[in-house]
């Protein structure tokens, strides 16, 4: 039997290294395997393909709470013009006037709860007119009332200064009878009314005339109030005379002026007058006075008189 085989160092330590690498790889695999067992298992993730949710049902917005009571608000009052056609614009104080934003929202509903606060305006509409001028404007007033007749509303006319034209109106009265227009009666012509009647429109017109300063005095005193129109002629006319002293006159114009309001609170009054002659000029505050006491005055001015040309010889 041979004797073994010397080994030498290097064989030893490549065995060694080989047990040594087989122990290491033993372990790694225990650990991996424990790991593998320690790890969570991952749950499912839910589906994005389910239904939606469905959206909340939208709530009403709540109305405004009625406002009963009114406060200042003097941005408002600063938009409403103050003027109008040279009409004076009145803007009472809300105190002076009862309804509220809640007032509006009763009647309009939710347009006018959503008022904060209200302001009221107003023109008042004239009722004492005056219109003059150098001369007495007789022939447009008298336009004015016999247009006003052939409607067939009722004209007092009271004459202050003489200056009733009748030939004027009558001429005036054929001319509207004339142009008035015909309700349409179909094909048969011979049916249809008659022009209006000239005397129609005279008879709306109810004519009283006065020589003094005292007899119209006495006339718009006496008058009774009522809705109709009523048109004075030349007012100023006879307080202009000088046999009148001007105290007299002053203190007589006073208290016409007042009956005056007085008709015009029941119904339109226009009034004429002109402007005192050269001779009476102290008298202007007659006319003052008069301007003063009417709701609404307009100046009329004659129209301008056309250039005369001078003809040519050749």
């Amino acid at each position: 039997m041979a004797p073994p085989m010397p080994t030498s160092r290097t064989d030893a330590a490549r065995r060694l290294r080989a047990v040594r690498m087989r122990a290491l790889a033993s372990l790694l695999s225990t650990v991996v395997a424990v790991a593998a067992c320690a790890a969570p298992t991952p749950s499912p993730s839910p589906s994005l393909a389910g239904s939606p949710s469905p959206s909340p049902t939208p709530k009403p917005t709540p109305l405004p709470t009625p406002l009963f009571s009114n406060a200042p608000d003097p941005a408002l009052v600063a938009v409403i013009p103050t003027e109008v056609d040279g009409t004076v614009v009145q803007i009472p104080a809300v105190t002076e006037f009862s309804i509220t934003p809640g007032d509006i929202g009763l009647v309009y509903g939710e347009i006018g709860l959503r008022f904060a606060s209200l302001q009221l305006a107003y023109i008042p509409q004239p009722r004492l007119s005056l219109f003059w001028g150098t001369q007495a404007p007789t022939r447009a007033l008298l336009t004015a009332a016999t247009t006003m007749a052939a409607g067939g509303l009722p004209v007092r006319l009271f004459d202050g200064g003489n200056s009733f034209d009748g030939y004027f109106v009558a001429r005036l009265a054929r001319q509207l009878a004339l142009s008035a227009p015909r309700p349409p009666w179909g094909d048969q012509m011979e049916s249809r009314p008659a022009v209006l009647d000239p005397y129609d429109i005279l008879d709306q017109m109810r004519l009283s005339r006065a020589f003094t300063c005292f007899q119209l005095a006495e006339l718009i005193e006496n008058a009774p109030a009522g809705p109709e129109p009523l048109i004075v002629l030349d007012l100023l006319a006879t307080f202009y005379d000088e046999s009148v002293p001007l105290r007299d006159s002053e203190r007589l114009l006073a208290t016409t002026l007042t009956h005056l309001r007085r008709l015009a609170a029941a119904g339109p009054v226009v009034v004429g007058a002109r402007e005192p002659q050269t001779l009476v000029k102290e008298r202007w505050l007659l006319l003052d006075q008069l301007q003063a006491i009417a709701d609404a005055a307009w100046m009329l001015r004659p129209p301008a008189p056309e250039a005369v040309l001078q003809p040519r010889l050749f």
